[in-house]
């Protein structure tokens, strides 16, 4: 017999999205709501860069 109450699947909201794009810096904290996130000022030079190189989202993120 299975008792899935002793299986716990725990999955952090956006840890797979969300959370990578805080560790590389790309978002932050808001500075007047700590629980919302909003692009950083890396991200929007990183996003500018990758405009500037004719970046065509998400083609170039998965033609690798």
């Amino acid at each position: 017999m299975l008792d899935l109450q002793e299986r716990t699947y725990e999955k952090l909201f956006g840890d797979r999205t969300i959370a990578p794009l805080m560790r590389l810096g790309l978002i932050e904290e808001a500075s007047d709501a700590p629980a919302h996130r909003v692009v950083s000022k890396r991200g929007e030079e990183t996003w500018g860069q990758f405009v500037q190189r004719g970046g065509q989202y998400p083609d170039d993120l998965t033609n690798l």
